[in-house]
């Protein structure tokens, strides 16, 4: 579980649940890089966030609140993946991989 860290992460789990929060958003350049081999990862932020997001379920689902990004499917399958900018981007890059379980992109307050 990270929260509210505006700092460059590199978070990674072999096997459960990852959960990154943002209670607030600033506009700081940081990378966050979370990767799930086997399990869940929960993104929670602020519905003003403005960030790139990268997302990719080689072998599972991708669900978001947010309404201007589209997830798509590869042509190879079930790969699910999202490469979008979120309230026009900004200086932050959030990427995160479950290689087989579900990412949830959740609005936080909207």
């Amino acid at each position: 579980f990270a929260r509210n860290c505006f700092t460059n992460l590199d978070l990674t789990v072999n096997r459960g649940t990852l959960t990154l929060a943002y209670d607030w958003w600033q506009q700081e350049k940081f990378a966050a890089q979370v990767n799930v081999g086997q399990g869940n990862a929960w993104l929670s932020l602020p519905s003003d966030a403005r960030f790139h997001l990268l997302a990719r379920a080689p072998h599972g689902k991708i669900a978001n609140d947010f309404n201007n990004l589209s997830v798509s499917a590869n042509s190879s399958g079930s790969e699910m993946k999202i490469n979008q900018t979120v309230n026009g981007g900004g200086a932050a890059t959030i990427n995160v991989r479950v290689d087989k379980g579900k990412i949830k992109i959740a609005e936080a307050n909207p």
